[in-house]
């Protein structure tokens, strides 16, 4: 029995080694012919023969449906030929043939945002941001559609991501676009000025356009003013775009007027000065001739010395009364009695008043510490009309809109008083302060901690981040270790200090 299973054996062996060559040569054969047909297809799109191309892969793809080569080679062919919705058609059944192919839905979406079919971009987007949600690019396609789609809050969250992932200039400026078409031109004012303050980009330069464009349309002409400066300062007189160049006419002849203004308020000053003069002038010839009138009557009616009188025996006084001298001053070269309330006070009055003037910086201090935010407010944007890179202003501004709690308008001015003041402490902690009201707690940990790595000594910076970690509910030893932070660098009494002290103690 063993002899004739081992003589099968042998008989079997070359048949089965002929059916594994046949398969393995089927299989060669496979690929080879997938390859060919790529070949051809490659060869005709050389010579822009989409048409042979296409015709090529379709029939690879009906002899061989399983091969997602072929089906993403005829869904390029496809697209490149204009053929889309077949192409995205074709992609798409890639992606159902193999999920790891999760990149083609980028190509689905570009696809779809072609055909003008936002909603469809943005889900094919969606499904490719499920695995690859750090792309940012992504995310600005899906904040692009949506604005397409008037979904504001939707492209206003995309575009925050994208700017998450990437802050910039770009990112930031769409952020304010959006804000702006949402009418809320708080958000867009501070996102403009983020956006124009990170340097010289095109998308930088549009932020300052949309600035100078917001507040001239706001009337605010102080504020669009200085946009305008800095923005002549930074590109020159480049006037190619139709936002800063309509915005500037109307700047200008804002300023001739007020110049015309305050030249006529001048001529006027000038001429009341010189009727005032004329007035005072003819006053003292009058007064002159008077006097002179009252002498000469005074002296027609002296009467006759008698030269028996007795100097002594009447009263100096009486000797005045019986003459009727007057103790009058009637020429400049004599000097009258004090006998009426002396006008010296008021002579000497503005001259007083020049010496105690407040400065136009000290006034609109005082019109902030007084209460008079309006007030201090313009004062201080009409300082920087003069002064644009002046820190101090920027974050006497600020602080002004910060009193007022108009956040994002102090945001925007700080971040300005930050850009010309880097290394400002004072500035800084300000900084952070304000942005604890317009950004989301992330976002100000994260600036809260860069700022005391660039600030170690700073015991108010240090105070700010354990605060903010407190109100964010941060773990405990978080917290702890933030005001033990603190407490390594505060001086006792220090603003602070005792609240410190007493988390350590109690734990709240």
């Amino acid at each position: 029995m063993l002899p004739e299973l081992s003589s099968l054996h042998r008989a079997l062996t070359p048949v089965l080694l002929l059916c594994l060559a046949a398969l393995i040569s089927g299989c060669a054969s496979r690929e080879e012919r997938i390859q060919q047909v790529q070949a051809e297809a490659n060869a005709a799109l050389f010579v822009n023969d989409s048409a042979t191309a296409i015709e090529a892969l379709s029939q690879g793809l009906e002899k061989y449906p399983d091969s997602n080569e072929l089906r993403i080679a005829l869904a390029r062919a496809l697209q490149n030929a204009g053929k889309l919705e077949e192409a995205a058609a074709h992609y798409e059944e890639a992606i159902k043939q193999d999920p790891e192919a999760d990149q083609l839905w980028v190509k689905i979406g570009e696809i779809r945002a072609k055909l003008g079919q936002s909603q469809e971009s943005i889900r094919a987007f969606e499904e490719y941001l499920k695995n690859h949600a750090g792309d940012f690019l992504a995310w600005k396609t899906v904040a692009i559609e949506n604005e397409k789609l008037g979904k504001l809050t939707d492209a206003i969250k995309a575009a925050s991501k994208w700017n998450e992932i990437t802050p910039s200039s770009q990112p930031a400026l769409k952020i304010g676009q959006l804000y702006l078409l949402s009418n809320n031109t708080a958000q867009a004012r501070s996102w403009f000025s983020q956006a124009a303050a990170y340097g010289d980009t095109h998308a930088a330069k549009d932020a300052f356009a949309e600035l100078i464009k917001l507040e001239t349309g706001l009337s605010q002409l102080e504020q669009a003013q200085v946009w305008l400066t800095q923005y002549q300062q930074r590109y020159g007189n480049d006037l190619s775009d139709p936002r800063v160049r309509e915005s500037k006419i109307i700047l200008d002849n804002w300023e001739r007027a007020r110049r015309e203004i305050a030249e006529a308020a001048a001529a006027l000053e000038r001429e009341r000065e010189e009727l005032e003069a004329q007035r005072l002038a003819d006053e003292k010839a009058e007064a002159e001739r008077q006097a002179a009138e009252l002498a000469d009557s005074l002296a027609n009616q002296q009467p006759a010395e008698d030269p028996t009188a007795s100097p002594a025996t009447t009263p100096d006084g009486e000797a005045n009364a019986d003459t009727g001298r007057a103790p009058l001053a009637l020429f400049e070269d004599e000097t009258a009695p004090d006998t009426t309330p002396s006008t010296s006070g008021e002579d000497d009055q503005p001259a007083q008043s020049n010496d105690l003037a407040l400065s136009a910086y000290e006034a609109a201090v005082a019109a902030y510490e007084s209460g008079d935010y309006p007030a201090a407010t313009a004062a201080f944007w009409e300082l920087l009309g003069e002064n644009p890179d002046d820190p101090q202003i920027w974050y006497r501004l600020s602080l002004t809109y910060f009193a007022q709690q108009t956040w994002y308008d102090a945001e925007n001015t700080i971040l300005q008083a930050k850009s010309l003041a880097p290394r400002s402490e004072v500035i800084a902690h300000q900084y952070l302060a304000t942005i604890i009201n317009t950004q989301n707690t992330n976002r100000v940990l994260e600036e809260i901690k860069a700022h005391r790595l660039l600030f170690p000594d700073s015991p108010a910076i240090a105070l700010t981040l354990a605060q903010t970690l407190r109100n964010a509910n941060a773990p405990k030893n978080v917290v702890v270790a933030a005001y033990r932070d603190f407490l390594s660098i505060a001086q006792r009494g220090e603003t602070g200090y005792q609240e410190a002290i007493q988390y350590l103690q109690n734990g709240n």
